[in-house]
């Protein structure tokens, strides 16, 4: 995780006076004043979504929350959203994209074309592709100046992630959660239907490994309007907006997993995943995941 650049490295205080000897005056910090940046800042939010058999039944209700969250934006003229599907064929995965709009009908339009698909290949799902098509996607603003371009991609799934149970086909998705580090691109990861632990404690280091975070589904929209409403209205950065996210909100966040942090790839992270099961030397109490 990265830390946000400080606009400011000293206390600076401004004295505002109405200019009378013995006037009223207002002693400002800088600091303060800096968080309240009047510049525009550009936002810009990828939305990855599962559109596979799994998640058949919450496809409509996924759609519905990126509608809630496009239309409380819908008058921000420096809010751009791109939707990416996931699909399946009878032999291989495929992925729709829209462009980055934002207006409004054109998000809408988009959704209400797209179905959900019929077939659930073996093997999980390709979240390493998916991560790829959106760090690589054509952002409309391609700076790494996160004070006035911020990038987050939202991964919405049901499904276990492709080389984390099995070998591994395509992109690794955990060096691709590197390379979004490096370009200031936050991720977020929504976890809908049942849980699984081993894919909880993944796809949570996946997310955190940005400077992002794992969101339960039933908490998701209002936890993803806050954020953006922090990014677009008060200026703040993706990451710093996440780490305000309200603890009551986060189920996830107490799982202690430190080891698959030093992971370099996800041949690293399964064979950690295979060394706890071998110990066979685990405990979940409560939301805690430890050795």
């Amino acid at each position: 995780m990265y830390d946000d650049h400080a606009t400011f490295t000293e206390n600076l205080f401004v004295l505002v006076t109405d200019g009378a000897p013995n006037g009223l005056f207002t002693l400002l910090n800088v600091r303060q004043l800096s968080s309240y940046n009047p510049m525009p800042s550009n936002v810009m939010i990828v939305f990855c979504v599962d559109n596979t058999t799994l998640m058949e039944s919450n496809v409509i209700k996924v759609h519905e929350m990126i509608l809630n969250i496009s239309k409380e934006f819908k008058n921000k003229n420096n809010l751009y959203i791109c939707i990416i599907t996931l699909e399946a064929s009878s032999r291989q995965w495929s992925q729709l994209r829209s462009g980055f709009t934002n207006t409004m009908s054109d998000v809408e339009r988009f959704l209400r074309n797209n179905k959900p698909d019929n077939i659930y290949l073996s093997g999980g799902i390709p979240v390493g592709d998916l991560l790829h098509n959106a760090l690589y996607v054509n952002w409309p603003f391609n700076g790494d100046n996160q004070t006035f371009n911020k990038k987050l991609v939202v991964l919405i799934t049901d499904g276990v992630p492709n080389g984390l149970f099995s070998k591994l086909v395509g992109e690794d998705p955990w060096a691709k959660s590197k390379k979004f580090r490096e370009h200031k691109i936050t991720l977020a990861v929504v976890a809908v239907g049942n849980g699984n632990f081993g894919c909880d404690a993944f796809y949570s280091e996946l997310a955190k490994n940005t400077g992002g975070l794992y969101i339960l589904f039933v908490n998701a929209q209002r936890i993803l309007q806050g954020v953006i409403r922090k990014a677009v209205i008060r200026k703040e950065t993706f990451n710093k907006a996440f780490r305000l996210v309200p603890r009551e909100y986060i189920t996830i966040s107490s799982f202690i997993f430190e080891e698959i942090k030093k992971c370099g790839n996800m041949n690293q992270v399964i064979e950690l995943f295979r060394e706890v099961s071998d110990k066979a030397y685990y405990d979940i109490i409560g939301d805690k995941f430890r050795f």
